[in-house]
């Protein structure tokens, strides 16, 4: 596609982007672009591709549409490196100016009518170390890393104003880690044709592999029973996306009651969706099934093994056991 396509194409934007931004974003400023604000925000895929965030699970009073919920979160243009983030994550990086077309690979509307162009390969690489020394630098090469966009208006929900860029991790960023994020000075250029100055970098840390929640409800920090009814499956929400062959019964013990002597191994199928669901609100969910109901009012234990592991292979650091009540059955 030409520059000039590109441009005529990107028009109905300009009024938009011009009037979102501010100071910091002035498309007639001369001089090369710069990075003005680079943010982290959770979030995982539902099975249409569009992201949902998972600030809820972090913080229940994060809210991505509350402009004010940007001054509370680390700008890593500013304070550096920041974290851990529950992967996968959008990083959104605010310029000072508009880019030009050849930045670009195509222009779409998403699903929901917004417009959106894909970047060209290598404005944006991304680059992990995990935060345990005794494994291997990963190889993010050969994975489908990113799908990242140039949002020029600033009206979505992932930043402040302003036009962005925003790496859009699929399927996930690998946990514990220490990820780099790289926008290519050369490659990003303004409307002037005017390269940055240089390359932009930002590090910041991804969360341990873990799960979040049970049927919807957090996991709860006090080791408390989570409340569950005996004849329900159990959900299990996590914080990224799992490494399929690791989702396996033998991963994920259920015994009781616990009131015997010897509580018993309840035998129960297992199933994991590999692209996150609408319907567990796309959190990456492992679903269990105890093979016939539990006792109403008797307590269980639900262990999940670290032999679970995330797609680069990232394990669950320890094995995790939760207490569940059974409720009657509504």
């Amino acid at each position: 596609m030409r520059v000039g396509m590109r441009a005529a194409r990107l028009a109905p934007w300009l009024s938009c982007a011009l009037a979102a931004c501010g100071p910091d974003h002035d498309p007639d400023r001369p001089g090369p672009p710069r990075v003005v604000h680079a943010y982290v925000v959770e979030a995982a895929y539902k099975a249409d591709g569009t992201a949902t965030y998972l600030g809820l699970l972090t913080d229940p009073k994060f809210d991505p549409t509350d402009p004010d919920v940007w001054r509370t979160l680390p700008d890593l243009a500013r304070a550096g490196s920041a974290g851990p983030y529950a992967p996968p994550t959008l990083l959104r990086a605010v310029l000072s100016e508009l880019v030009e077309g050849d930045t670009l690979e195509d222009v779409a509307p998403d699903d929901a009518g917004h417009a959106r162009a894909t970047l060209r390969d290598g404005v944006i690489t991304v680059s992990a170390q995990p935060k345990d020394p005794t494994r291997a630098p990963l190889d993010l090469a050969a994975a489908p890393m990113q799908a990242s966009y140039f949002d020029p208006s600033g009206a979505e929900t992932t930043g402040p104003p302003g036009p962005a860029l925003v790496m859009a991790p699929r399927p996930t960023l690998p946990a514990g880690s220490i990820v780099t994020v790289t926008l290519s000075g050369a490659a990003i250029k303004d409307t002037r044709g005017h390269p940055m100055a240089s390359d932009a970098t930002f590090s910041f840390e991804t969360s341990d592999v873990a799960p979040t929640s049970i049927n919807g409800s957090r996991l709860r920090a006090d080791a408390a029973p989570m409340e569950l009814a005996a004849n329900a499956t159990i959900q299990i929400g996590w914080n990224t996306l799992l490494l399929p062959a690791s989702v396996v019964p033998a991963a994920f013990e259920l015994r009781g009651p616990l009131a015997d002597a010897m509580p018993a191994l309840i035998p129960v199928t297992v199933s994991f969706n590999t692209a996150v669901a609408d319907a567990a609100g796309g959190v990456p969910t492992v679903t269990v099934k105890p093979q016939g109901p539990l006792a109403a009012g008797a307590r269980y234990t639900l262990t999940l093994r670290s032999s679970v592991t995330d797609v680069y292979a990232m394990p669950l650091p320890a094995d995790v056991t939760l207490t569940i009540l059974a409720i009657p059955a509504k």
